[in-house]
């Protein structure tokens, strides 16, 4: 509905722009679980038998949703820990290293936990956290808005361990139709995905002189980058 709501400014003649931006995975939940998982390739479900068999010979393996937990926020701290101690870590981008955008992420989930559509699934090699997932739903699809795993237990594959079970926990549950993956597509989401869709931004200008040369300016730059691939034959970017 919001964005109907856009298009409907847009061709009103609001300052409103539109545009795609990358392309997402989504997994069909309306299946059913047997249907989904036999369409998944044999060398992907092969790969995940011998990588949660392996997980499972170094100690006791269990995925646990905590998000209605009362320590849920101990479970995310942790999960932010480990997050921190990989390449996002490396990278800067990981949520423990900015304080701003901890406390941010924290505040979504509190009011998605809140309004009963968080999920925050664990994998536990005995006590110790070795995956995480936290998804938040809205209406029917829920929204993968995080991942992270251990990354010196790469070579047994905690995420996609994770990522089966918690696929198999929705199917269980029978309230989602659709997980989205969310952008960009990544040859991992690729192998669990049963299709991908569009995402888009918008952007809406204030009224002001100011703001209408931005908007024109963008939409005649936007013209002419979208002639240009499509003559030179190359996809938007």
């Amino acid at each position: 509905p919001t964005h109907m709501a856009f298009v409907a400014l847009a061709e009103a003649g609001g300052r409103v722009e539109i545009r795609p931006v990358e392309m997402t995975s989504v997994l069909d939940l309306s299946q059913g679980p047997s249907s989904y998982f036999q369409h998944l390739s044999k060398k992907l479900r092969a790969n995940t038998n011998n990588a949660e068999n392996g997980l499972r010979r170094l100690g006791e393996l269990r995925c646990q949703d905590v998000a209605g937990q009362d320590d849920w926020l101990d479970w995310l701290d942790r999960a932010f820990a480990l997050e921190a101690a990989g390449w996002k870590g490396e990278q800067g981008s990981a949520i423990a290293r900015q304080a701003a955008l901890r406390d941010f992420y924290r505040t979504v989930f509190e009011h998605a936990r809140a309004a009963g559509r968080l999920h925050f699934f664990v994998l536990l090699l005995d006590e110790r956290v070795i995956a995480f997932q936290i998804l938040i739903r809205i209406h029917d699809t829920d929204y993968g808005v995080r991942t992270g795993f251990a990354e010196d237990l790469a070579k047994y594959s905690p995420g996609n361990v994770l990522q089966r079970m918690s696929t198999q926990a929705l199917f269980d549950e029978g309230i989602s139709q659709k997980l989205d993956m969310l952008g960009p597509v990544t040859p991992w989401k690729a192998r669990w995905q049963t299709g991908e869709e569009t995402l888009l931004r918008i952007r809406v200008y204030a009224p002001g002189w100011r703001s209408g040369l931005v908007y024109q300016a963008l939409r005649l730059f936007h013209r002419f980058n979208d002639w240009r691939q499509q003559r030179a034959g190359t996809p938007d970017a």
